[in-house]
């Protein structure tokens, strides 16, 4: 070490790798089924804006705010995906969760909130402008950068790639890593050991690290010939295990 030391911390040595390492640069496309834990290699765009369109917050039943305590007429029951339908002073249709609001709807009321006779709906006298209404665009614009290069992809974000049409997606290819298990005391965990040897647990931890592509060496004794016969430098990434 710079310090003289025959030690560092485990922070110093992570500060001295990074220092001394490129950031690899290898990209491959894969659909988005195989995202879970890949690193994305760019950013990720909105494409259209969510909601695509002003919807309804409720099922309920979409007014004119010139009709609020009124009785109004029912002429329809809108649910999602229907077709849009406008409405005239003293109208009323009946509008589902989702269902795209017509821009003559000024607010919806819950169904809970009013009086059902026949085709006429009673409407409370409290109802607020926009009332129960997302508006185009309130979770996010065209063009807002929804997940960042660098970002690891988790359920939620592949959840979101799907709600935008993406199928497949541009990640950094899996760090390929060597580890090198050393020490003559060392034993799997399925073999017998005697009251001077210990079982490989660290080895086998790499073995379920996602975010890479693990090779793990049989146990390397402690003589450093042999150590160095099973270096390979064509891995991105070489880890030894033990007190060499």
């Amino acid at each position: 070490s710079k310090k003289g030391r025959f030690m560092l911390s485990i922070y110093e040595a992570q500060k001295e790798i990074l220092e001394n390492s490129t950031p690899l640069q290898r990209v491959e496309v894969i659909p988005i089924e195989l995202g879970l834990n890949r690193v994305l290699s760019q950013n990720i765009s909105a494409t259209f804006d969510m909601p695509r369109f002003d919807n309804s917050a409720m099922d309920g039943y979409g007014i004119k705010m010139e009709d609020v305590g009124k009785d109004l007429k029912l002429i329809r029951k809108e649910l999602a995906g229907d077709k849009n339908l406008s409405i005239q002073t003293g109208e009323t249709i009946k509008i589902m969760t989702g269902a795209k609001v017509d821009s003559s709807i000024e607010a919806v009321v819950p169904i809970e909130f009013v009086k059902v006779n026949g085709d006429k709906i009673l409407i409370p006298n409290d109802v607020k402008n926009r009332a129960n209404i997302r508006p185009q665009g309130e979770e996010f614009k065209k063009g807002d950068v929804l997940i960042k290069k660098g970002d690891v992809l988790d359920k939620n974000r592949i959840s979101l790639l799907a709600s935008l049409g993406i199928t497949h997606i541009e990640v950094f290819a899996k760090p390929r890593v060597l580890v090198i298990p050393t020490g003559n005391e060392i034993k799997n965990h399925y073999e017998n050991i005697n009251e001077v040897q210990h079982f490989n647990s660290s080895s086998l931890y790499f073995k379920f690290e996602e975010l890479a592509d693990v090779t793990i060496l049989p146990i390397v004794g402690d003589k450093i010939e042999e150590i160095k016969s099973k270096i390979d430098t064509t891995y991105d990434l070489i880890l030894t295990t033990g007190g060499v």
